[in-house]
């Protein structure tokens, strides 16, 4: 079960926010994540947002939805990056919009990698 994989690969509280200190840090989980990803679980689709944070950080949010044993989950694994460690082009993104706001394309280009499978019915 992809929750199991994700306890044993993320050991640490479920909802607990792990703060980064750097940008790099956080293309490194997401680099890591999505080829495990890939490599364990081809039914899934995955999404990245961004959104504000208490005390200056911005939350990234990655989700990941699949399909097992004829149900559709949604697992929503969340880092958080003080705000001046974020991008510009992302910062006038989140700051141009209300809430959430999708970044999967930003980091499928900046990564220089697809982040989208297909679930099959």
């Amino acid at each position: 079960m992809l929750v199991h994989f994700f306890n044993q690969y993320l050991p640490y509280p479920f909802m607990q926010f792990l703060v980064y200190s750097s940008w790099e840090e956080v293309t490194k989980w997401i680099s890591d994540l999505q080829i495990v990803l890939e490599k364990n679980y081809q039914n899934h689709v995955a999404k990245f947002f961004v959104e504000k944070a208490p005390e200056n950080n911005v939350r990234i949010n990655h989700k990941c939805y699949y399909k097992e044993n004829g149900k559709f989950y949604e697992l929503i694994t969340t880092r958080e990056i003080a705000e001046d460690k974020v991008p510009a082009e992302l910062l006038d993104m989140l700051n141009k919009s209300e809430g959430e706001v999708d970044i999967t394309d930003y980091i499928e280009k900046v990564l220089k990698m697809s982040i989208d499978c297909e679930v099959n019915e």
